[in-house]
């Protein structure tokens, strides 16, 4: 393992790989990924995959479209496998009309980037989702870009990407202690092995 990086990544769930993965596509090499157990075995194993491709901050939803065209997209181009990504749209139900007020304002937020925000009748929700009961629904959107991954099966081809454009991938790696130095940098002290 290398003693000195640009960057360190701590955490080799989906979050760090893909962060590792976007900075060596954006020409950064000298950077080190640490993960204290095996890559996905903190919170992603068990993590639903759900990926809704829009919410209420702007700055999310736009990484959100973008992790959906890249999971869809983008990914399979790069690997030559199939897309882990499984677009099966979702339903946004409203009760209140404080809820039908919020996802009219949402609606507005996702037409300005560019994502489907559709409102669709009780009737129409029912032909997506038949098992479900609307009758009580004061508003319904269907979103239909949403989808779900399984989290290790987007993990593992991503970070074969981020490892071949040269970030170092390290697991079995505690860290320990993190501190300033004078000079600005951070510096990281793995427990023994």
């Amino acid at each position: 393992m290398k003693s000195h990086a640009r960057v360190v990544i701590i955490g080799g769930g989906s979050l760090g790989v893909n962060l590792a993965y976007q900075l060596t596509d954006q020409g950064w090499t000298d950077i080190a990924l640490i993960e204290k157990g095996e890559l996905t075995s903190g919170s992603t194993w068990h993590a639903a995959g759900l990926c809704p491709n829009f919410n209420g901050n702007m700055t999310v939803s736009q990484i959100q479209d973008y992790s959906i065209r890249f999971y869809r997209d983008i990914l399979p181009t790069l690997t030559g496998d199939v897309t882990p990504f499984h677009g099966t749209g979702s339903l946004r139900i409203g009760f209140t009309e404080v809820e039908e007020q919020w996802f009219k304002h949402l609606e507005s937020r996702a037409r300005n980037l560019g994502i489907a925000f559709n409102f669709v009748s009780k009737e129409e929700a029912k032909a997506l989702n038949p098992l479900m009961d609307f009758s009580k629904a004061r508003v319904i959107v269907s979103n239909p870009d949403d989808g779900h991954v399984d989290p290790t099966s987007v993990v593992m081809p991503i970070r074969a990407l981020a490892k071949t454009h040269g970030a170092e991938i390290n697991h079995q790696k505690q860290e320990h202690q993190l501190s300033q130095q004078p000079s600005g940098e951070r510096e990281g002290l793995l427990a023994k092995e």
